[in-house]
C-alpha cells in the first residue's frame, strides 16, 4: 500500500453500510469525519466486535511491539493477506485481534518510467461511492484486554499483487459489506477467515480513480481539496 487513504462521512454512515446500529447512540456517531490524508502513526477510526456489539474506537495505525522499538525497527502498518494467518508476529492478531477501518478511498502514486523522481497521486475509490471496509488486524483494548504492547492495527493487502493504479503497490483488501460482517465474527477459525480474505474481497473492477494534486504528499495537508480531480496530471 502506498501509505494514505481516507475517512470522510460519520460514524453512522459506516455503520448503516454494514446494517448496523452504534452501540450507542451519540451526536457525535452524525458528525463527518472529515479526515482526508491519513497517514501511519495517527490515530484511524477502528470497527471491532465487543461484547457482541460493533463498537468504533481510535487506534494507531501501525504495529509496534516492544522488541521492534528495542532493535530500532519502524512500526509495521501492512501485511499480506496470504502470510499474517500463519506468521508467527500475526498468528495472534489474526485470530484474535480481526478489525475493519472504514474508509472512502486511499491513494497511490504512479510513477514515470523513464523518470523515476516524477510521480502522481491518483485517489481510488467504490464506483458507486460506496464506503470501504479495509481488512485490519491488531493489539487493542478489547482483543488483548490484559497485554497493551504495541498496541495498534496493520492493515491486510489483497490477493492481488498489483494496485490498480501503482503496478509496485500491493492494494488493500477491501470487503463487501456481508465479507466485512463475517470477517468480525469471533467463532470464525482460522483456515474460514482465510478462505474469506480471499473470496470475500471486492474486485479490481469494483474501483474508478483519478489523479490528484501532489499537495496530497504533505502529511500536513488534510481538506477536501485533496481528493478533488485534476486536468492537468503529471502522468
Amino acid at each position: 500500500m502506498c501509505g494514505r487513504f481516507v475517512q470522510y462521512e460519520a460514524r453512522s454512515d459506516y455503520l448503516a453500510a454494514l446494517n448496523s446500529p452504534p452501540a450507542c447512540q451519540a451526536a457525535e456517531t452524525e458528525i463527518p469525519i472529515g479526515r482526508y490524508n491519513i497517514s501511519p502513526g495517527s490515530r484511524v477510526l477502528l470497527l471491532h466486535r465487543r461484547d457482541a456489539e460493533l463498537h468504533l474506537d481510535a487506534v494507531t495505525w501501525g504495529y509496534h511491539p516492544q522488541w521492534a522499538k528495542e532493535n530500532h525497527q519502524p512500526a509495521m502498518v501492512s501485511t499480506r493477506s496470504q502470510t499474517a494467518p500463519y506468521s508467527r508476529l500475526f498468528k495472534p492478531l489474526w485470530r484474535r485481534g480481526r478489525a475493519l477501518i472504514p474508509a472512502d478511498g486511499w491513494y497511490e502514486w504512479r510513477t514515470d518510467p523513464r523518470h523515476t523522481t516524477r510521480k502522481q497521486p491518483y485517489f481510488i475509490y467504490h464506483i458507486a461511492r460506496r464506503p470501504l471496509f479495509f481488512a485490519a488486524i491488531g493489539r487493542f483494548d478489547s482483543a488483548f484486554p490484559a497485554d497493551h504492547d504495541g498496541d495498534g492495527v496493520v492493515l491486510l493487502t489483497g490477493p492481488g499483487e498489483r494496485g490498480p493504479v501503482d503496478t509496485q503497490s500491493r492494494p488493500p483488501l477491501v470487503f463487501t459489506g456481508e465479507s466485512a460482517r463475517q470477517w468480525l465474527d469471533p467463532a470464525l477459525d482460522r483456515d474460514d477467515a482465510c478462505a474469506l480474505a480471499e473470496a470475500g474481497a471486492l474486485p479490481p473492477t469494483a474501483f474508478v480513480w483519478h489523479p490528484v494534486s501532489s499537495a496530497v504528499g504533505n502529511i500536513y495537508n488534510d481538506s477536501a481539496q485533496l481528493i478533488r480531480p485534476i486536468t492537468d496530471p503529471v502522468i
